[in-house]
């Protein structure tokens, strides 16, 4: 014959309306297992900023766990990006930062360039947004001949009609050389009273541009 225990099954029957009316107030807690504290993004200190034509990108990774590398997207908008670079290597330090660069030597000139970076496995940075303009050509800047002997001829290009002073120095730093005028041309500076040897001089135009070079005398 089977006793059932009527002390247990009304205990038991009030504990499970106790569950019951948690859960239709919506008060019910049940912690299985501690819930992990939410991960802290490690990328830091990201930014972005044009040399010239090209735009370089800096970030670093907060120490910790190392990473199977990282990636660079860009796009040119804010919505649609592609990968632009994968380091494949182990990045990541667990004692300090790793700071690290790169640069997009093809950005989209005279428009704004947009990046973001990703650390595996879920670390995106902020977009960034870097406008660069389109730098001018740099003047071409031919000296010759080289060596020279008595006279040589220094070349700049898009300098027509400017004043300028040209000082030319040894290798010690002791100025040598003194040309002052109005540049229509070539340069023809005598070098015939210099010693054999290297010398450097500088071309100073009337914007304060300037211009270094190296004349090798016989």
């Amino acid at each position: 014959m089977m006793f059932l225990n009527l002390s247990l099954i009304k205990k038991t029957s009030s504990a499970l309306s106790e569950v019951e009316g948690c859960l239709r107030s919506g008060i019910l807690f049940i912690l299985l297992f501690p819930l992990a504290a939410s991960s802290q993004n490690r990328i830091t200190n990201c930014n972005g900023f044009p040399i010239n034509n090209t735009i370089k990108i800096n970030f670093t990774i907060s120490a910790g766990a190392s990473c199977s590398g990282y990636q660079i997207f860009k796009g040119a908008d804010s919505i649609s990006f592609t990968m632009a670079y994968d380091y494949a290597g182990v990045c990541g330090n667990t004692t300090s930062d790793e700071n690290f660069s790169w640069t997009d030597y093809s950005p989209n000139l005279n428009a704004v360039n947009y990046y973001k970076v990703f650390v595996p496995p879920s670390d995106y940075s902020q977009i960034l947004k870097v406008y660069v303009e389109q730098a001018p050509p740099t003047p071409r800047l031919i000296v010759y001949p080289l060596p020279a002997d008595d006279l040589v001829n220094i070349l700049i290009d898009n300098e027509d009609n400017k004043y300028y002073d040209l000082f030319v120095y040894n290798s010690f730093g002791t100025q040598k050389l003194i040309s002052k005028g109005t540049y229509s041309g070539p340069i023809q500076l005598k070098i015939n009273s210099l010693n054999t040897g290297i010398y450097v001089f500088l071309f100073i135009d009337a914007d304060g541009k300037v211009f270094k070079g190296k004349i090798y005398k016989n």
